[in-house]
């Protein structure tokens, strides 16, 4: 068990950012895979297709399965946003009373007329503060739990601080080589940007 938790921790720690990207891109793949075989299954009672049945399958997997992959990408920046702005919305209820405070100071205007308001600011500045971060995010929770596993592995307190510390250094240097930062396009969009 303790082998276990050690590899597994290790790998988390070191690469938890490509791991979780290869697990979403896999869980998009299968979803679609599955969703576009039973299209396949579908459109091969059509009469000129009677008899293909296992092609069709195929094909609808295949092409499910890349439009699942490209969807898998932008459903995590989605669920980013959600996160954020839920989180927005309870930083203000958390911090509303001076937070309004600090609005009526600075604009000269009562708060309670842009109360209704204020929710809904405080989700979209959480949502995409989060979906700018959620790399960095990614990072950090993989590393979490990858560090607390070699902690429990080795049985020894010191080593989640130091495998946390490593790990994110680790990873971070590693999107960095990769040419993935969140405040600027990645290579292959920069590109793409190119040829517009």
């Amino acid at each position: 068990m303790a082998l276990y938790l050690g590899v597994s921790g290790l790998a988390l720690c070191l690469f938890g950012w490509v791991i979780y990207n290869l697990g979403i891109r896999a869980v998009g793949f299968l979803s679609g895979a599955l969703f576009g075989g039973f299209v396949g299954l579908g459109l091969s009672v059509l009469p000129a297709l009677v008899g293909h049945e296992l092609l069709m399958v195929v094909i609808g997997a295949v092409i499910f399965g890349l439009v699942g992959v490209a969807l898998a990408g932008g459903f995590q920046y989605l669920l980013a946003f959600i996160g954020g702005a839920v989180a927005g919305v309870a930083i203000k209820k958390l911090f509303g009373g001076e937070l309004d405070a600090l609005f009526e100071e600075a604009s000269g205007v009562a708060a309670s007329i842009t109360y209704d308001w204020g929710d809904l600011v405080a989700a979209v500045i959480g949502g995409l503060l989060f979906m700018a971060a959620a790399r960095y995010f990614i990072v950090v929770i993989t590393e979490a739990v990858g560090a607390s596993m070699l902690a429990v592995a080795f049985d020894r307190r010191w080593v989640m601080p130091v495998a946390a510390a490593v790990g994110v250094a680790v990873q971070l240097l590693a999107m960095r080589g990769f040419g993935v930062r969140p405040e600027e396009p990645t290579r292959k969009q920069r590109g793409a940007l190119g040829r517009s």
